[in-house]
């Protein structure tokens, strides 16, 4: 039997207690039992551990299927609350529809939305949408912890890789869904739109409002160009709310080395009114810019040239519900401007102006530009909405005409002459609806110019070509030196689709011609001059721009009180000076030369 002092097991009565006679039996009892026990005791020890850990394992699994539950887009009832919440609050004041497909709540504060996007209607394109505003991730930190049937609150909003679509439409020329983005409110500031939906005070306590690496595109679709894209679009607007319940702003819009923006100023949420402290933006344009744009604005940019340094700084107030009736003061000034526009083109070393909005009118209060030679001054009072009344004014002194044509450049005779050259001094008043202003013109204004190149003008050629084959001594003899001595006087008014010339003189070295008529916006002409060898033309015809059919036909009446004697007389007239009839277009000129017919027909059609 075994010594139960040799025995591996903890005896439960010690031997001493146990009589002599029955010790060794009742030892080794004693010790067969610790021995069997010996392997439940074990069995014990594993189940000890092994079932915690079998605990331990469905815990972490029900809170991995919680988390993931919850995390999947709209599967947890607060997240479909959240969901609801955010479409709420879009559908009570913009007009455009909110999306999203995915919505994942991160506890406790992050809400994250993707593919966020603001939706219209397309009507160029029937049955189909189009996204103004689409962003990849739009992520939501919220200033509580959200519980179903109570408003979130929202504290911040980032951004990531928005895309802002500003499209114009080709049926009218608005821009989809930002023209109309905000809800009309008969009660701006004292209640939503919609009667629950709670008031933006209470669901934006926005501390930061932040856009990262966003895009914005714009196309108009009636121009047929391509899109222009301007992107890597940083931003940051930090938030903070004041006494009188006005969020106070500071933002900063970057896209360097291109153009910057800083803005400060306060929002009143309620009233959806915001007051502009201060704006400053930065522009610069040029050939080292243009490598750090998009293809598109590389492409419009250097077709048009534009190089230059603009600053704009700005204050007032907007109601964003209704941004027409704004009070906006704003200057800008720009250095080493240049630009080209179809044939025309533009070069300043300084401009600068100032403009006041104000009463739904936009006031120029004055644009002024240093040409190279010349100024220019330009002022403006336009409505701002329907029928856009408004009037302009342009007056310009020592304009050269070689620095604004972008065909001026070359063609000219000689090597390196200019093909149009001259000093313009100019004033022009127009007026009307500026957005029917090609069919309901009004206004007018007179032109000069002198020590001028006009015979590179299509309608200038035309003419000299058509009087040369009817007025044998008009390139008679020694062809005369074209000098730069052209000249042109013009009295014109805007009459709706047209611009009537009540005087047009135009004088070359070796030809001039003097009328009135027509010009159309759509460019069609219709005039009726007459032209001939200077020195001629100008002795009959007045001072007042009438033409020489008056004053020829009062000769044919002379003529025929003074009898056939004065044929000689007449015949040097006609000799010299013909009619000018123009029409067809400034592209396409049609030109024909009729004599007078009251005289001829006296001469016997000589």
């Amino acid at each position: 039997m075994a010594d139960p002092a040799n025995c591996p097991c903890i005896p439960i009565v010690r031997v001493n207690q146990i009589p002599s006679q029955g010790r060794t039996a009742q030892s080794v009892i004693v010790c067969a039992r610790l021995k069997s026990g010996g392997k439940d005791h074990a069995a014990v020890k594993r189940k000890l551990i092994l079932y915690p850990l079998i605990c331990l394992a469905v815990l972490a699994g029900g809170a991995f299927g919680i988390w993931y539950w919850i995390g999947m887009a709209g599967t947890s009832s607060l997240e479909q609350w959240i969901g609801e919440q955010v479409k709420s609050i879009a559908s009570s004041y913009l007009n455009p529809r909110a999306e999203f497909d995915d919505l994942d709540y991160q506890r406790p504060y992050t809400v994250v939305l993707m593919k966020f996007r603001l939706t219209v209607d397309d009507p160029d394109n029937s049955g189909q949408t189009l996204d103004v505003i689409h962003v990849d991730k739009l992520r939501l930190e919220l200033a509580e912890i959200p519980k179903e049937g109570k408003p979130i609150r929202i504290k911040k909003l980032i951004l990531d890789h928005p895309k802002i679509n500003a499209v114009a439409a080709r049926s009218d020329g608005k821009f989809l869904g930002f023209q109309n983005m905000l809800k009309e409110r008969k009660d701006v500031g004292t209640k939503p739109v919609q009667e629950g939906a709670p008031r933006l005070s209470d669901v934006f306590q926005i501390a930061l409002l932040q856009i990262i690496e966003g895009q914005m595109v714009y196309e108009s679709r009636g121009s047929g160009r391509p899109p222009m894209i301007l992107d890597a679009i940083n931003s940051r607007m930090d938030v903070e709310k004041d006494e009188q319940g006005w969020y106070k702003l500071a933002a900063t819009l970057d896209r360097k080395p291109v153009f910057g923006l800083r803005a400060r100023g306060r929002l009143d949420l309620d009233h959806l009114v915001l007051a502009l402290d201060s704006l400053q933006l930065g522009i610069e344009l040029g050939k080292q810019q243009y490598g750090k744009l998009p293809g598109q604005t590389q492409q419009m940019l250097r077709e048009h040239e534009v190089t230059g340094m603009l600053k704009v700084t700005a204050s007032g107030r907007v109601p964003l519900g209704d941004p027409v009736s704004c009070d906006l003061t704003a200057t800008l000034s720009m250095e080493k401007a240049h630009f080209v526009a179809g044939e025309y083109k533009g070069e300043a070393e300084n401009v600068s102006g100032k403009l006041l909005l104000r009463d739904r009118r936009a006031v120029l209060d004055y644009l002024d530009a240093d040409t190279l030679k010349g100024k220019v001054h330009l002022t403006a009072n336009v409505g701002l909405v329907d029928p856009f009344e408004g009037r302009v004014h342009l007056t310009a002194r020592g304009i050269l005409i070689e620095e604004t044509l972008r065909a001026a450049s070359g063609g000219g005779e000689g090597e390196g002459k200019p093909k149009y050259k001259g000093a313009m001094d100019t004033e022009v008043t127009l007026t009307g609806p500026m957005d029917k202003i090609l069919t309901r013109s009004g206004g007018g204004g007179w032109l000069k110019l002198r020590n001028g190149r006009l015979v590179s003008l299509r309608v200038i050629d035309e003419i000299g070509r058509a009087l040369a084959q009817n007025i044998k001594s008009l390139f008679s003899g020694e062809k005369e030196s074209r000098l730069d001595t052209d000249a042109a006087d013009l009295e014109f008014r805007f009459m709706g689709d047209r611009i009537h010339f009540t005087n047009i003189l135009a004088q070359t070295s070796i030809f001039a011609v003097r009328g009135h008529g027509d010009v159309w916006f759509d460019k069609r002409l219709a005039l009726l001059l007459n032209g001939g060898r200077p020195e001629a033309l100008l002795a009959i015809t007045d001072e007042s721009g009438r033409g020489g059919n008056e004053v020829v036909n009062a000769i044919g009446d002379v003529l025929n009180t003074i009898g056939r004697g004065a044929e000689d007389i007449a015949s040097g007239v006609l000799s010299q000076v013909a009619t000018v009839v123009v029409s067809g277009t400034t592209d396409e000129p049609e030109v024909r030369v009729e004599a007078f017919q009251k005289i001829r027909d006296m001469l016997g059609g000589k």
